[in-house]
């Protein structure tokens, strides 16, 4: 199982964003990772007959949380705690590195956006962990502008994210 949220920024200069990736780099099949092409969601395994693409729209600004898991040969896509997809899907990852925000590729896959709460995870999560994930990570607009601060002792330097 991978997951993660993220916040997706421009797509401007190519239409695949990697998100995150885990397994042996560089051989289709044997990673799996997660890609915003054209702000929708493709699971992929950098293989052909590997990868499809999602019908939502996860560039739209928002913060989203996604995880995909595998299981018997069945992939599961869930998005904001909702399973949006399950189909049959056959990898043969292998144990390797982990990428995140980042393509090896020089076609500016690079991913353009905050991302957080990253999850590997060696089984695949049932629909009621992927919510109760879901309702921990979920983050609240707060508004900093009205916000004040006392500093009691040390230091504070503040950074808008």
């Amino acid at each position: 199982m991978i997951g993660v949220r993220f916040k997706a920024g421009s797509h401007a200069g190519h239409t695949d964003r990697e998100i995150m990736r885990y397994g042996n780099r560089g051989h289709g099949g044997q990673s799996i990772g997660l890609v915003l092409r054209d702000g929708k969601l493709m699971p992929t395994t950098w293989g052909a007959n590997n990868e499809y693409v999602l019908n939502n729209n996860l560039g739209d600004g928002s913060w989203h949380q996604v995880i995909w898991t595998l299981q018997s040969d069945t992939a599961k896509s869930y998005i904001d705690g909702q399973l949006v997809d399950s189909r049959s899907f056959n990898v043969n990852t292998i144990l390797g590195g982990g990428i995140i925000g980042y393509n090896p590729n020089p076609a500016g896959e690079d991913w353009n956006g905050p991302i957080d709460d990253v999850r590997i995870y060696n089984r695949a999560l049932s629909a009621g962990e992927v919510t109760e994930l879901y309702d921990l990570e979920e983050s609240e607009e707060v508004d900093w502008t009205q916000s004040t601060f006392e500093l009691v002792e040390g230091n504070f330097t503040w950074h808008e994210a």
